[in-house]
């Protein structure tokens, strides 16, 4: 910058100067002109006087007027350092100088030859010639020369001045400016920089933090010109859109968004946005469908902002990627829609029950008065039959809403796949080959065996009905970590061992929309009659009350697979403790106080006690048994519903029971389990629990053992 400024300084400068010199130097050559016409007209006019009145002088009239010009100019002293007049006349080749004056004491110049390049002036004089020239002189130095011929006399005359001497002041005078200029220049530039290096130094700083914002940002950041162009990019967008920065300059913005749709509202906005500096999409976040290097879709956030510059106005748009947002909430949704669907079908099961406590009751007393009836018998155990598979049904529902009672124990996964094979390819046809893959040092998983077993025979049945034409059925086993990054990609599994049991088929395969509803109750892809819906429905229930997760992955012509994850207990598989009984019903004569709001449940229950040998009182509120409790001290057992009508519920009803009568024994029912976790219906907290529907022989195990409790 200083040497442009000195540049440009000197090039004014000398521009300044040099209109000076020439200034000056017209101004000379007029003068010296002026003065050589004067001094030749007046040689001339002494000439013609001394021609006309000195013939007397010896020498004639020319010498006289030679004597009297050299004598006028004897006490002239010039002009200038290097100003001189000379007068010459020509003598055959020569120049010969008669008179030379200048206002320092020199020597008189010696004869010339009259072709010679020296002496230019004079030898136009002497030529007839009149004018101003800048040559050499008789000396060889460059001079400005006034010529003027002095005819009458036959000489010529030449007023001079060296080129060097008019040159000097305005080389003094340059050198002078270029000195000051350099000076000013150099304190502008001190000042300069002392004011504009904090600037510049805040400048840098302020681009550095914001490459350094944009560099570290997790959104993809945009600046778009006037044109609606990329001029800038941050590196994040190779991460969203799959370009290097470098490549999305240039790029209009719309390019990277589907372009079909919003291509007529972007160009109908941004010409808006060009021309009043307003727009539909200025400072909202709208969600919008991208377009990645690889053409598939990508749901984005973009937020657009006006940027002010000076050449018009330019934008600011901010990219951020919620494909894994839209994702978690995808599976919020299907969660939230599932534990509603849970809640409803826990709602029905529990309901359920008490229908089924009543008919299966009622049927054990019809069965045991039709006595030998053959045909009446045969119907009745049709009946119970049919009361055990809605049994089981609600039990299905229970497993799906993660209601249900589960036991769990200790199991060696590879075991129990050993030993159920067996029974699976029993259930398999002879076009189905079975492989089963176990992985080296499984640990045990900590489950309901029985559970487990009827979760993998639902997962074999669908696999085998998705062959119709034959294939390979897989099931494997292996043991995987999941770690905190995993874990939310799995319902929010606790970061662990888990332990995946896998059953994979080659056959027809589902549909992405169907997949991700197949967990769903009653959802089923198989033709009308050929399926519950409630098979997949219930593993899934079940896996997750057993604190693992359920994944399902199918593709149409190639297969499914669905995993169970479960966590790893790390300790030896439990024995089977399992005992078959086969004994006579305890009976007792106790009194047992039976609290149940729904009448025909109720009933059942005092019947079946009664049939027992038991004293049964009954109350279908709290309020009532209460009463009875404060009237009654011989009773032995309350017998309790947990769900009760009005602000008290059976567990309460027992607290209070025992806080005025310790002694007293109880045992509690519900139609819901106690393993809902966080729903106070079926917590039973530290009572006996005996779980609708339930049989007389149950009921009877039940009351037996509470009362033997010491």
């Amino acid at each position: 910058m200083l040497l442009i400024m000195s540049a440009v300084t000197a090039a004014t400068g000398g521009v300044a100067i040099g209109v000076l010199y020439l200034t000056a130097f017209n101004e000379q050559r007029t003068h010296l002109f002026e003065m050589v016409q004067s001094r030749a007209r007046l040689m001339e006019a002494i000439a013609r006087f001394d021609q006309a009145h000195s013939s007397h002088y010896p020498e004639g009239p020319k010498e006289a007027t030679l004597s009297q010009i050299v004598d006028s100019h004897a006490h002239h002293i010039g002009f200038g350092q290097t100003g001189e007049f000379t007068l010459a006349q020509r003598e055959g080749d020569d120049i010969v100088f008669v008179l030379s004056h200048r206002h320092a004491n020199h020597d008189e110049p010696q004869p010339v030859a009259f072709h010679s390049h020296l002496a230019e002036p004079m030898r136009r004089a002497l030529s007839g010639q009149s004018g101003t020239v800048v040559g050499l002189d008789y000396r060889g130095v460059m001079v400005l020369a006034a010529y003027e011929p002095v005819a009458v006399l036959d000489m010529g005359i030449v007023g001079k001045m060296d080129l060097a001497e008019i040159r000097a002041p305005f080389r003094r005078a340059g050198g002078i400016v270029l000195g000051v200029a350099l000076i000013l220049i150099a304190a502008g530039m001190l000042l300069f920089f002392g004011i504009s290096n904090p600037m510049l130094r805040r400048l840098r700083d302020s681009e550095a933090t914001f490459r350094g914002i944009a560099t570290a940002a997790q959104d993809a950041i945009l600046l778009i010109d006037r044109d609606g162009k990329i001029v800038y990019c941050n590196p994040v967008v190779q991460s969203i859109f799959g370009y290097a920065d470098r490549e999305l300059l240039g790029k209009d913005l719309h390019q990277l968004l589907a372009s079909r749709r919003y291509l007529a509202a972007y160009t109908e906005g941004f010409k808006k946005f060009r021309e009043t500096g307003t727009g539909p999409v200025l400072d909202k976040v709208l969600e919008v469908d991208a377009v990645h290097k690889d053409g598939r879709e990508i749901p984005v956030e973009l937020s657009v902002a006006a940027l002010p510059t000076g050449d018009g106005r330019s934008a600011v748009g901010i990219v951020r990627d919620i494909s894994a947002r839209k994702e978690k909430e995808a599976q919020l949704r299907q969660a939230q829609k599932m534990q509603a669907v849970g809640q409803l079908t826990g709602g029905i099961a529990h309901d359920f029950n008490n229908l089924l406590t009543i008919i299966q009751g009622n049927l054990n007393f019809l069965k045991e008065t039709v006595g030998q009836d053959t045909e009446a018998v045969e119907l009745v155990d049709d009946a119970l039959s049919a009361a055990r598979d809605g049994g089981e049904l609600t039990q299905r529902l229970l497993a799906f809403s993660r209601k249900q009672t589960l036991r769990p124990k200790r199991v060696d996964i590879n075991a129990m796949l050993r030993d159920f094979e067996r029974f699976l390819r029993r259930t398999l046809r002879d076009d189905i080959e079975l492989k089963i893959r176990q992985g080296p040092d499984t640990p045990t998983v900590l489950v309901d065996p029985g559970q487990l077993e009827n979760a993998l025979l639902n997962l074999v049945i669908n696999a085998r009905d998705a062959l119709p034409g034959g294939g390979t059925l897989t099931i494997e086993a292996i043991c995987q970590h999941i770690d905190p990054a995993m874990g939310t990609a799995y319902s929010d599994l606790t970061p662990g061992k888990y332990i995946t049991v896998s059953v994979s088929d080659t056959g027809i395969g589902m549909a992405p929309e169907d997949a991700a509803r197949a967990v769903e109750p009653f959802f089923t892809t198989k033709p009308y009659g050929q399926g519950s819906g409630l098979g997949l429905s219930m593993v899934y229930g079940f896996v997750r009350q057993s604190g693992g997760d359920l994944l399902v992955s199918s593709e149409l012509g190639k297969g499914t697979t669905v995993a169970m994850l479960m966590p790893a207990a790390g300790l030896p598989a439990e024995p089977d403790d399992e005992r078959q009984a086969t004994y006579n019903l305890p009976r007792g004569t106790e009194t047992v106080l039976v609290l149940e709001d729904q009448y025909q449940v109720r009933k059942l229950a005092k019947r079946s006690l009664e049939g027992l040998g038991y004293r049964v009182l009954d109350a279908e509120s709290a309020a009532a048994a209460i009463e009875i409790l404060k009237e009654e001290s011989a009773v032995d057992l309350l017998f309790s519903d947990i769900v009760l009508p009005g602000a008290m519920s059976g567990r309460e009803l027992a607290s209070r029971a025992l806080a005025n009568r310790p002694g007293l024994k109880v045992l509690l029912t519900t139609g819901f389990a106690k393993e809902a976790a966080g729903d106070p219906l079926a917590d039973s907290g530290d009572f006996p629990l005996l779980r609708k529907p339930y049989s007389k022989e149950h009921l009877a195990d039940m009351v037996r053992s509470v009362l033997d409790t010491h």
